[in-house]
């Protein structure tokens, strides 16, 4: 298996993860937690809930598929590409800043995924 056959699978499980997060946020910022038995079952029939755990589902069958194909100390450092797309949809989407400590950290991520791309280790 190729580095290319890992990062795929990688980026998708890592992009659809990023997408739950978005539309629970989206969810949050219309109806803030409360932590309430009749709040709580009322909110797992919202959509943006719903969705959300559908991105999540699909994110674990494929993080699934990851774990049973490759080394977990591959895999877990590239889930890091979950934060580069959390901060590209907060941009997006929530119209969030960057300052240049986003910046190099997502930098830094970068460049450890670049590392690791060099591991002969990959099964």
């Amino acid at each position: 298996m190729t580095f290319l056959n890992l990062l795929l699978p990688t980026t998708i499980a890592c992009a659809l993860n990023a997408c739950a997060n978005v539309f629970w946020k989206l969810q949050f910022q219309k109806q803030p937690l409360v932590l309430k038995l009749e709040a709580l079952m009322g909110l797992i029939i919202q959509p943006n809930i719903i969705i959300g755990v559908c991105f999540y589902v699909l994110s674990m069958l494929i993080f699934f598929y990851l774990l049973s194909n490759y080394a977990l100390s591959i895999i877990i450092p590239l889930t890091a590409m979950t934060y580069l797309f959390n901060m590209l949809l907060a941009f997006i989407v929530f119209k969030e800043s960057f300052d240049a400590y986003k910046l190099i950290g997502m930098a830094i991520i970068i460049l450890g995924i670049a590392v690791l791309s060099q591991s002969k280790g990959l099964a």
